[in-house]
């Protein structure tokens, strides 16, 4: 009994160490690309933002010129719009959190084992480089902080307008929201400035993550 139960634990332990040893096996440079990938996606998340918040000023206008005629389909527009915006802009605050996570935890990894050169030149330079590459992810971080310190307030503001204009979709009703859709436009316009920063950086930081790739093979051109 006592040894079937030691075969069964030793089977259990060589199943296991594929696993183990695909995990030590991540290397520093692949923990990078994957870095760099993440702001690919985060670059791809911000320009979604963007087009929903362009989305959102044009239907916030179209709701006030079409105050006296038919404000319905605009205001439809304006939700529509409304409930992406929240969608994308959440998407950029989860991939943003997710880029910083792993960057620390990559650069900490590097730390770690770069403890372990014996060469001062080494060393100095490697200290350099991560040093460098950790002041380029803290811009990332900055730029996308800046992208939610405008689209926080925008959020909420949208969310009083919406449930003030459901309540009342009339002329007058829309007339007295006049003030707080203008705010709210200006207010899309600072984020849609500071996305366009956020994504200025990112593609400025992520090809210092990246290991250079060969060239892709050029297309083959069909048979006649």
């Amino acid at each position: 009994m006592l040894h079937s139960t030691f075969r069964a634990l030793a089977l259990v332990a060589l199943a296991l160490l594929p696993t183990f040893a695909s995990c030590a096996s991540t290397k520093g440079h692949e923990r990078a690309d994957n870095l760099a990938t993440s702001m690919e996606q985060l670059e791809t998340a911000l320009a979604k933002a963007k087009t929903d918040l362009e989305a959102t000023r044009t239907a916030l206008s179209a709701v006030d010129e079409k105050a006296s005629v038919d404000p319905k389909p605009s205001y439809d527009q304006l939700v529509a719009s409304v409930k992406a915006l929240n969608t994308s802009t959440a998407r950029v605050t989860d991939t943003a959190a997710k880029i910083k996570e792993r960057g620390n935890a990559y650069l900490t990894n590097w730390e770690r084992r770069s403890d372990a050169i014996s060469d001062e030149d080494i060393k100095a330079a490697d200290t350099k480089r991560r040093e460098k590459l950790a002041g380029a992810l803290k811009e990332v971080v900055e730029s996308v902080a800046a992208v939610d310190k405008e689209v926080g307030p925008l959020v909420a503001l949208l969310a009083d307008l919406r449930t003030a204009l459901d309540n009342d979709l009339t002329p007058a009703g829309i007339d007295a929201m006049e003030g707080p859709m203008g705010r709210a436009s200006k207010s899309a316009g600072r984020a849609i400035d500071a996305i366009d920063d956020a994504s200025e950086t990112l593609a400025d930081v992520k090809v210092q993550f990246q290991t250079a790739k060969p060239p892709a093979e050029p297309a083959v051109a069909p048979a006649k």
